[in-house]
């Protein structure tokens, strides 16, 4: 899904055809049952949440980037809704999300001890 300065609209691109569509044009898409998997980026999950459209989207998506705090906030509410998750971040101001995913992965640029990682899975 992208979204661009220049152009105020919201458009899925697709990686394999190179085709965009309009999400009227999407919900029809998945109404007729074709398997899609989605990546969004952190303003894309916000438009969709102010727009009401996030929750017959969200079991179709798999990777969300570029999240803000409260973008992070925001997805693990919709989390909630029993979709298995992963999230991979930092360690910084995604601990929450990481914590909360099912399989969450910190990628860390230092060296670690292998007694902190035990304390930090207990």
């Amino acid at each position: 899904m992208v979204s661009t300065k220049e152009v105020k609209k919201l458009v899925w691109h697709d990686v394999d055809s190179e085709e965009e569509y309009e999400l009227p044009q999407d919900k029809r898409m998945f109404e007729d049952g074709e398997d899609m998997e989605l990546a969004v980026t952190g303003v894309v999950f916000d438009y969709l949440v102010a727009m009401g459209q996030i929750k017959g989207l969200l079991l179709h998506i798999r990777i969300y980037s570029r999240m803000t705090r409260d973008g992070i906030v925001g997805g693990k509410r919709h989390m909630e809704t029993g979709a298995i998750t992963g999230m991979c971040g930092d360690g910084g101001n995604d601990c929450g999300a990481l914590c909360f995913a099912h399989a969450g992965v910190a990628l860390i640029d230092a060296d670690v001890s292998l007694f902190t990682i035990k304390v930090n899975l207990m």
